[in-house]
């Protein structure tokens, strides 16, 4: 083999590696197909999105209303009750139901 060939042959090699932007992309795809195929983590997804979609909610109507009228103190007070209640309440619900769909644990 003559050294041009060599090189092209080095060259074939790198071009049939695969990229590793792509490999981890694909890894990441991969373990978020894991997540959600199991029943618990995926009760435990969707209990923690509807926790942040009702906050984010929750916080932007209550913010417009007390400032409204002029109580941005008892706002704080009542978010934080409100909060706090339904994180507890969302968290525990989606455990409960993850514990009973999956048989494993």
């Amino acid at each position: 083999m003559t050294e041009l060939e060599i090189e092209e042959a080095k060259i074939e090699e790198e071009a049939k590696k695969p990229n590793a932007f792509v490999m981890a992309f694909l890894g990441i795809l991969t373990g978020l197909k894991v997540l959600v195929t199991n029943p618990c983590t995926r009760w435990i997804y969707i209990g923690n999105l509807t926790l942040s979609i009702s906050q984010f909610l929750f916080s932007y109507s209550l913010t417009k209303y007390f400032n409204f009228y002029g109580h941005p103190s008892t706002y704080a007070t009542v978010n934080f009750v409100c909060v706090l209640a339904g994180g507890c309440t969302s968290c525990i619900g989606a455990g409960i139901l993850a514990n009973m769909l999956d048989k494993k644990t």
